[in-house]
């Protein structure tokens, strides 16, 4: 897999067409199908997968391999994209509400 791209964070309804035309894993179509129709496995990541990965980018042994079941691991040898989150909260979450205060004091 190759990225075009920088990531993007955005309400399911709002990605482009070309983009929710796209197969799509995880939890979103379960929860927006409307915007997000072709739905791909799996619906959660496996937390071994993502270590064997980040020991794979690390070490730089990724290049080209494929697993017994024919899956190739990416972007060889890249280590980390950095080591900032890319985004911490759902995108439709809502601001807190303003906290009201104590009349007691």
């Amino acid at each position: 897999a190759v990225r075009t791209a920088e990531p993007v964070v955005a309400r399911a309804a709002d990605l482009p067409s070309r983009l929710r035309a796209l197969p799509c894993a995880g939890r979103g179509p379960s929860l927006y199908p409307e915007a997000l129709p072709h739905a791909a496995g799996p619906l959660d990541v496996s937390g071994g997968a993502l270590a064997d990965l980040a020991v794979r980018r690390l070490t730089g042994t990724a290049g080209g391999d494929t697993t017994a079941e024919g899956l190739q691991w990416v972007d060889p040898g890249r280590g980390f994209d950095g080591l900032e989150p890319l985004y911490l909260r759902r995108p439709d979450a809502a601001p807190a509400p303003p906290s009201k205060k104590s009349t007691l004091g």
